[in-house]
């Protein structure tokens, strides 16, 4: 399975055998600019302009909402170091 960010702020989880959506989630009001899974698999980590929100991949939980007063470029450097 794999997570895609979507422009109308939702994040769908593709079974990629068969290209279906499997579950879609809402939280993000933007669209999303950037998506990463920690190597674990255990976290996911979506950045929609200046939010950025940790998820449980188990249960598709939003852990942490964290909304920041600097760009999405910094942002998605953040999310890069993370995962």
């Amino acid at each position: 399975m794999t997570a895609i960010g979507l422009d109308n702020g939702n994040i769908c989880f593709w079974d990629v055998n068969n290209w279906v959506c499997k579950k879609t989630i809402r939280e993000h009001k933007k669209g999303v600019s950037d998506i990463k899974r920690d190597a674990k698999g255990v976290l996911l980590v979506s950045v929609a302009g200046r939010e950025m929100i940790f998820w449980n991949i188990a249960n598709l939980s939003a852990l942490y909402h964290y909304k920041f007063d600097f760009g999405t470029y910094l942002l998605m450097k953040i999310s890069a170091m993370c995962c």
